[in-house]
């Protein structure tokens, strides 16, 4: 039961960084570059980190593959 709810919580914490990312990208758009490549690197980071959480909690893996 607990692990259910972990993996729910892990899943709107990865819907709320993908919507943040989407923000990003269009504030991004209108401000010229250099935040935009700013940004890429931060993505790139963070992007990483939820591969890297994924990869540590291999069973929930193919449940999240559900929400990709």
């Amino acid at each position: 039961m607990f692990l259910k709810f972990y993996r729910v919580e892990k899943l709107v914490d990865r819907l709320a960084l993908s919507r943040d990312s989407l923000n990003e990208r269009v504030y991004n758009s209108r401000n010229g570059s250099k935040e935009r490549k700013e940004s890429r690197g931060r993505k790139l980071i963070r992007d990483k980190r939820v591969k890297e959480n994924l990869r540590l909690r291999g069973g929930a893996e193919a449940f999240m593959w559900n929400f990709r």
